[in-house]
């Protein structure tokens, strides 16, 4: 059994312990030779876990937009701290177009929401759907992404290469809303960023990040620099 199963066995039956004022929990680790080889982590309510290892981070959603999961090499990992920690900066200076079913029995329905620019914006509800029933209209438009004359660099290593931009709005005026930028990474890592989640890719290797989850990615680099990983 790999890492990786270990892993999402542990998160699958896991009720966070321990005192939730921590960012970082250890739930298992895994031994070899008498030596520890990889832990587990997981922030408190566990939506986001890593298996850390000599090597590097594996890391892998359990609940939101789940996917495979991404390995990130320590090497890189500082990077990646450097992208997120712009986007956890300049989100809030972008709007957001987005549906969740949060709130809604399964399956029943869901809403779709506006967020203008603004730390304080009010999440507007625009649309409502349930069990067939809709009230309202749904975001229209699409995102788009666009290359920057000049890129922009903000780290070693890192770069940001586009603007996303919402296109095909009706009547606006003004500016196209910008709703994200698209960040150039070591080891051909890729960034997608919007308001409320940032997208970390390799490849066909990807995972999202959720705004509350940049306190749990910065303890584990802390833990790292002092060799607790």
């Amino acid at each position: 059994m790999s890492f990786e199963d270990d892993f999402i066995q542990d998160l699958a039956g896991h009720g966070v312990s321990g005192d939730k004022r921590d960012h970082v929990i250890q739930v298992a680790q895994t031994i070899k030779d008498g030596q520890v080889v990889a832990r587990v982590f997981v922030p408190p309510f566990a939506r986001i876990g890593a298996v850390a290892s000599t090597e590097g981070l594996f890391l892998k959603r359990q609940y939101g937009q789940t996917s495979p999961g991404l390995s990130i090499p320590w090497s890189v990992y500082p990077a990646v701290m450097t992208v997120l920690r712009h986007w956890e900066k300049h989100r809030d200076e972008w709007w957001a177009f987005y549906y969740s079913n949060s709130g809604f029995p399964g399956g029943m329905g869901g809403a779709a929401y506006v967020v203008r620019p603004g730390k304080e914006s009010l999440h507007e509800q625009v649309y409502r759907s349930v069990l067939g029933h809709k009230t309202g209209e749904p975001p229209q438009g699409t995102d788009r992404s666009f290359g920057l004359d000049e890129p922009e660099a903000i780290g070693e290593g890192v770069i940001i290469t586009q603007h996303i931009r919402r296109v095909g709005l009706p009547d606006s005026q003004g500016p196209i809303p910008e709703v994200g930028l698209v960040y150039q990474l070591p080891d051909g890592m890729e960034c997608k960023a919007w308001r409320m989640e940032a997208r970390i890719a390799r490849g066909g290797a990807h995972v999202f990040i959720e705004p509350d989850e940049l306190m749990f990615l910065n303890e584990l680099q802390r833990l790292r620099e002092s060799g607790l990983t």
